[in-house]
Protein backbone atom coordinates (compact mmCIF):
# COMPACT_ATOMS: atom_id res chain seq x y z
CA UNK A 1 0.00 0.00 0.00
CA UNK A 2 3.00 2.42 1.00
CA UNK A 3 4.72 1.65 -2.29
CA UNK A 4 1.28 2.58 -4.15
CA UNK A 5 0.53 6.08 -2.73
CA UNK A 6 4.39 6.34 -3.47
CA UNK A 7 3.91 6.05 -7.33
CA UNK A 8 0.77 7.63 -7.15
CA UNK A 9 2.16 11.06 -5.62
CA UNK A 10 5.73 10.45 -8.34
CA UNK A 11 3.38 10.44 -10.77
CA UNK A 12 0.74 13.25 -10.13
CA UNK A 13 3.93 15.10 -9.06
CA UNK A 14 5.45 14.47 -12.18
CA UNK A 15 2.31 15.83 -13.88
CA UNK A 16 1.90 19.05 -11.92
CA UNK A 17 5.89 19.61 -12.57
CA UNK A 18 5.27 19.12 -16.48
CA UNK A 19 2.45 21.43 -16.60
CA UNK A 20 4.04 23.95 -15.01
CA UNK A 21 6.93 23.71 -16.85
CA UNK A 22 4.75 24.26 -20.06
CA UNK A 23 3.41 27.19 -18.43
CA UNK A 24 6.66 28.62 -18.16
CA UNK A 25 7.60 28.29 -21.06
CA UNK A 26 4.11 29.65 -22.77
CA UNK A 27 5.16 32.79 -20.79
CA UNK A 28 8.27 33.11 -21.07
CA UNK A 29 7.41 32.65 -24.93
CA UNK A 30 10.01 29.81 -25.24
CA UNK A 31 8.91 26.94 -27.03
CA UNK A 32 9.52 23.56 -24.76
CA UNK A 33 12.93 24.75 -22.92
CA UNK A 34 12.01 24.32 -19.39
CA UNK A 35 10.05 21.09 -20.12
CA UNK A 36 13.05 20.01 -21.91
CA UNK A 37 15.01 20.68 -18.98
CA UNK A 38 13.26 19.07 -16.87
CA UNK A 39 12.01 15.65 -19.07
CA UNK A 40 16.36 15.70 -19.59
CA UNK A 41 16.56 15.68 -15.53
CA UNK A 42 13.83 13.24 -15.41
CA UNK A 43 15.37 11.16 -17.95
CA UNK A 44 18.87 10.89 -16.04
CA UNK A 45 16.63 10.22 -12.94
CA UNK A 46 14.95 7.18 -14.01
CA UNK A 47 18.07 5.93 -15.40
CA UNK A 48 20.17 5.92 -12.48
CA UNK A 49 17.38 4.18 -10.90
CA UNK A 50 17.64 1.54 -13.23
CA UNK A 51 20.77 1.59 -13.27
CA UNK A 52 20.84 1.05 -9.35
CA UNK A 53 18.35 -1.50 -9.14
CA UNK A 54 20.64 -3.71 -12.00
CA UNK A 55 23.46 -3.78 -10.27
CA UNK A 56 21.38 -4.87 -6.90
CA UNK A 57 19.57 -7.36 -9.33
CA UNK A 58 22.94 -8.45 -10.73
CA UNK A 59 24.53 -8.54 -7.59
CA UNK A 60 21.59 -10.53 -5.81
CA UNK A 61 22.16 -13.11 -8.72
CA UNK A 62 25.83 -12.98 -7.93
CA UNK A 63 25.49 -13.57 -4.64
CA UNK A 64 23.08 -16.59 -5.00
CA UNK A 65 25.76 -18.26 -7.31
CA UNK A 66 28.40 -18.13 -4.81
CA UNK A 67 26.31 -19.48 -2.45
CA UNK A 68 25.14 -22.25 -4.55
CA UNK A 69 29.06 -22.65 -5.89
CA UNK A 70 29.78 -23.12 -2.02
CA UNK A 71 27.07 -25.48 -1.13
CA UNK A 72 27.67 -27.22 -3.80
CA UNK A 73 31.54 -27.20 -3.33
CA UNK A 74 30.98 -28.57 0.21
CA UNK A 75 28.64 -31.78 -0.63
CA UNK A 76 31.48 -32.73 -2.98
CA UNK A 77 33.65 -32.63 -0.10
CA UNK A 78 31.45 -34.36 2.26
CA UNK A 79 31.11 -37.43 -1.14
CA UNK A 80 34.35 -37.08 -1.45
CA UNK A 81 35.22 -37.92 2.24
CA UNK A 82 32.62 -40.50 2.63
CA UNK A 83 34.07 -42.09 -0.61
CA UNK A 84 37.44 -42.46 0.69
CA UNK A 85 36.13 -43.57 4.34
CA UNK A 86 34.51 -46.28 2.57
CA UNK A 87 37.49 -47.44 1.02
CA UNK A 88 39.38 -47.69 3.86
CA UNK A 89 36.71 -49.61 5.77
CA UNK A 90 37.01 -52.15 3.12
CA UNK A 91 40.99 -52.30 3.39
CA UNK A 92 40.85 -53.20 6.74
CA UNK A 93 38.59 -55.77 6.19
CA UNK A 94 41.08 -56.71 3.57
CA UNK A 95 43.79 -56.53 5.45
CA UNK A 96 42.27 -59.02 8.57
CA UNK A 97 42.01 -61.68 5.54
CA UNK A 98 44.83 -61.52 4.91
CA UNK A 99 46.20 -61.41 7.96
CA UNK A 100 44.66 -64.67 8.39
CA UNK A 101 45.54 -66.03 5.41
CA UNK A 102 49.23 -65.05 6.77
CA UNK A 103 49.24 -66.65 9.65
CA UNK A 104 47.55 -69.86 8.94
CA UNK A 105 51.24 -70.46 7.49
CA UNK A 106 52.67 -70.27 10.89
CA UNK A 107 52.64 -73.48 12.61
CA UNK A 108 54.39 -75.31 9.68
CA UNK A 109 57.46 -72.80 9.10
CA UNK A 110 60.54 -73.64 8.78
CA UNK A 111 63.50 -73.33 11.74
CA UNK A 112 65.07 -70.21 9.81
CA UNK A 113 61.78 -68.33 9.06
CA UNK A 114 60.83 -68.92 13.21
CA UNK A 115 64.14 -67.65 13.89
CA UNK A 116 63.75 -64.32 11.70
CA UNK A 117 60.68 -63.45 12.92
CA UNK A 118 61.66 -63.85 16.70
CA UNK A 119 64.48 -61.77 15.84
CA UNK A 120 62.50 -58.93 15.28
CA UNK A 121 60.42 -59.19 18.61
CA UNK A 122 62.20 -56.89 21.51
CA UNK A 123 61.99 -59.48 24.48
CA UNK A 124 64.18 -62.32 22.43
CA UNK A 125 66.83 -60.17 20.55
CA UNK A 126 69.51 -61.16 23.60
CA UNK A 127 68.27 -64.77 23.13
CA UNK A 128 71.73 -66.55 21.76
CA UNK A 129 69.90 -68.96 19.62
CA UNK A 130 67.35 -66.75 17.97
CA UNK A 131 70.05 -64.25 17.27
CA UNK A 132 72.59 -67.10 15.77
CA UNK A 133 74.23 -66.11 12.79
CA UNK A 134 75.69 -69.69 11.92
CA UNK A 135 74.57 -71.66 8.99
CA UNK A 136 72.18 -74.19 10.11
CA UNK A 137 71.30 -77.38 7.95
CA UNK A 138 68.35 -78.29 10.09
CA UNK A 139 65.39 -76.90 7.66
CA UNK A 140 67.08 -79.13 4.77
CA UNK A 141 67.13 -81.79 7.15
CA UNK A 142 63.63 -81.36 8.26
CA UNK A 143 62.73 -81.38 4.49
CA UNK A 144 64.43 -84.63 3.49
CA UNK A 145 62.94 -86.20 6.73
CA UNK A 146 66.70 -86.22 8.39
CA UNK A 147 66.98 -87.01 12.36
CA UNK A 148 67.99 -84.25 13.43
CA UNK A 149 71.26 -85.02 15.65
CA UNK A 150 71.23 -83.92 19.93
CA UNK A 151 72.51 -80.27 19.10
CA UNK A 152 70.33 -79.30 16.08
CA UNK A 153 67.12 -80.54 17.79
CA UNK A 154 67.59 -78.92 21.10
CA UNK A 155 68.02 -75.83 18.90
CA UNK A 156 64.96 -76.67 17.16
CA UNK A 157 62.69 -77.62 20.08
CA UNK A 158 64.14 -73.89 21.90
CA UNK A 159 63.13 -72.11 18.66
CA UNK A 160 59.88 -74.25 18.35
CA UNK A 161 58.54 -73.70 21.60
CA UNK A 162 59.16 -69.76 21.69
CA UNK A 163 57.74 -69.58 18.17
CA UNK A 164 54.56 -71.35 19.28
CA UNK A 165 53.90 -69.64 22.24
CA UNK A 166 53.63 -66.29 20.17
CA UNK A 167 51.03 -67.72 17.87
CA UNK A 168 47.73 -66.37 18.29
CA UNK A 169 45.84 -68.93 19.81
CA UNK A 170 42.93 -68.46 17.03
CA UNK A 171 45.65 -69.93 14.99
CA UNK A 172 46.55 -72.70 17.22
CA UNK A 173 43.19 -73.82 18.22
CA UNK A 174 39.97 -72.22 17.18
CA UNK A 175 40.68 -71.69 12.98
CA UNK A 176 39.81 -74.71 11.30
CA UNK A 177 40.68 -75.46 7.06
CA UNK A 178 36.96 -74.22 6.41
CA UNK A 179 37.96 -70.94 8.04
CA UNK A 180 40.83 -71.14 5.96
CA UNK A 181 38.60 -71.47 3.02
CA UNK A 182 36.32 -68.86 4.01
CA UNK A 183 38.84 -65.92 4.68
CA UNK A 184 40.75 -66.61 0.59
CA UNK A 185 37.10 -66.69 -0.46
CA UNK A 186 36.61 -62.83 1.05
CA UNK A 187 39.90 -61.74 0.12
CA UNK A 188 39.38 -62.55 -3.61
CA UNK A 189 36.30 -60.38 -3.69
CA UNK A 190 39.28 -57.30 -3.65
CA UNK A 191 39.66 -58.70 -7.46
CA UNK A 192 36.11 -57.63 -8.13
CA UNK A 193 36.13 -54.22 -6.27
CA UNK A 194 35.53 -51.07 -8.48
CA UNK A 195 35.99 -48.22 -6.02
CA UNK A 196 39.64 -48.32 -6.01
CA UNK A 197 39.42 -46.98 -10.07
CA UNK A 198 41.42 -43.94 -8.77
CA UNK A 199 44.72 -46.50 -8.02
CA UNK A 200 44.52 -48.71 -10.69
CA UNK A 201 47.78 -49.71 -10.91
CA UNK A 202 47.94 -49.89 -7.32
CA UNK A 203 45.10 -52.37 -7.27
CA UNK A 204 46.24 -54.50 -10.33
CA UNK A 205 49.29 -55.40 -8.70
CA UNK A 206 47.61 -56.30 -5.55
CA UNK A 207 45.50 -58.44 -7.81
CA UNK A 208 48.45 -60.62 -9.22
CA UNK A 209 49.48 -61.05 -5.49
CA UNK A 210 46.44 -62.39 -4.32
CA UNK A 211 45.91 -64.79 -7.01
CA UNK A 212 49.47 -66.05 -6.58
CA UNK A 213 48.46 -66.37 -2.96
CA UNK A 214 45.81 -68.74 -4.01
CA UNK A 215 47.73 -70.71 -5.87
CA UNK A 216 50.31 -71.51 -3.56
CA UNK A 217 47.06 -72.54 -1.00
CA UNK A 218 45.62 -74.71 -3.65
CA UNK A 219 49.32 -76.29 -4.04
CA UNK A 220 50.73 -76.78 -0.65
CA UNK A 221 46.99 -76.54 1.67
CA UNK A 222 43.83 -77.38 -0.12
CA UNK A 223 44.44 -79.89 -2.10
CA UNK A 224 45.83 -82.45 0.39
CA UNK A 225 43.89 -81.56 3.79
CA UNK A 226 40.07 -82.53 5.16
CA UNK A 227 37.87 -79.21 6.10
CA UNK A 228 37.70 -80.35 9.83
CA UNK A 229 41.43 -79.84 10.62
CA UNK A 230 42.30 -77.03 12.46
CA UNK A 231 45.18 -75.04 10.97
CA UNK A 232 48.05 -76.69 12.77
CA UNK A 233 47.29 -80.27 12.02
CA UNK A 234 47.47 -79.32 8.73
CA UNK A 235 49.70 -81.21 5.97
CA UNK A 236 52.23 -78.33 4.81
CA UNK A 237 55.88 -78.86 3.90
CA UNK A 238 58.30 -76.09 5.12
CA UNK A 239 59.01 -74.58 1.48
CA UNK A 240 55.41 -74.18 0.90
CA UNK A 241 54.16 -73.13 4.64
CA UNK A 242 57.28 -70.05 3.68
CA UNK A 243 56.15 -69.11 0.41
CA UNK A 244 52.10 -68.90 2.03
CA UNK A 245 53.36 -66.61 4.79
CA UNK A 246 55.37 -63.87 2.77
CA UNK A 247 52.89 -64.00 -0.02
CA UNK A 248 50.82 -62.89 2.54
CA UNK A 249 52.74 -60.67 4.10
CA UNK A 250 53.46 -59.23 0.47
CA UNK A 251 49.60 -58.55 -0.05
CA UNK A 252 49.44 -57.12 3.95
CA UNK A 253 52.11 -54.62 2.58
CA UNK A 254 50.58 -53.62 -0.97
CA UNK A 255 47.09 -53.05 1.06
CA UNK A 256 48.88 -51.41 3.38
CA UNK A 257 50.44 -48.50 0.82
CA UNK A 258 46.88 -48.71 -0.86
CA UNK A 259 45.39 -47.69 2.31
CA UNK A 260 48.33 -44.88 2.86
CA UNK A 261 47.65 -43.95 -0.97
CA UNK A 262 44.12 -42.96 0.04
CA UNK A 263 44.68 -41.24 3.26
CA UNK A 264 46.56 -38.88 1.61
CA UNK A 265 44.04 -38.24 -0.95
CA UNK A 266 41.84 -37.86 1.89
CA UNK A 267 44.10 -35.08 3.77
CA UNK A 268 44.04 -33.57 0.32
CA UNK A 269 40.53 -33.31 0.28
CA UNK A 270 40.23 -32.24 4.12
CA UNK A 271 42.99 -29.13 3.32
CA UNK A 272 40.45 -28.19 0.13
CA UNK A 273 37.67 -27.92 3.04
CA UNK A 274 39.40 -25.32 5.06
CA UNK A 275 40.39 -23.31 1.88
Amino acid sequence: MVKEKVIKFAIILFVVISILTLVIDVKANQTGSTFYLFTQALNLLVMGILTYYIYKVNKQVADISENTLKVTREQMIKSELKETDAMIGNIDEYLGYANIVKQSALPHLGYESMKSILSQIPSYQKDPIVNSSSISMIDPKLSSNVELNAEDQKKYDHIKNIFTNNIPSSIMARYKLDDLYDNMDNLKRFNREREFYRFKKNTELIRDVINILEELLDEYIFSQNEKNLILPELDCNIYGAQRIYLMGGQVEDFLINLKGLILEEQKDIIMQKTL
